[in-house]
C-alpha cells in the first residue's frame, strides 16, 4: 500500500504546518508518511481525511499486484 497524503495536501493548497494545525498530527510524523517511511492508522487516516476534506480512499492506494489482508 502506498499513500498519496502529499498529493492531496498540496492539491488543497496547503503546507505541511497547515495540514499539521488543521489535524493535529505532529509534524515529524506527517513527514515520514509523506516520504512512505511509515503509514497512518485508521485514526490518524481518518483524521487527515477529515482534515483535507476527503475520504480515506483518496489518501491510501492499495497496488494493483499487492495481496490484500484476509
Amino acid at each position: 500500500m502506498r499513500n498519496r497524503i502529499a498529493e492531496v495536501r498540496q492539491a488543497a493548497g496547503l503546507s505541511q504546518v497547515q495540514l499539521v494545525e488543521l489535524s493535529g498530527i505532529p509534524r515529524r510524523t506527517l513527514q515520514m508518511w509523506e516520504n512512505h517511511q511509515s503509514a497512518p492508522d485508521i485514526y490518524k487516516a481518518y483524521q487527515l481525511a477529515k482534515a483535507l476534506n476527503c475520504t480515506i480512499e483518496d489518501l491510501l492506494v492499495i497496488e494493483e499486484n499487492e495481496e490484500k489482508p484476509e
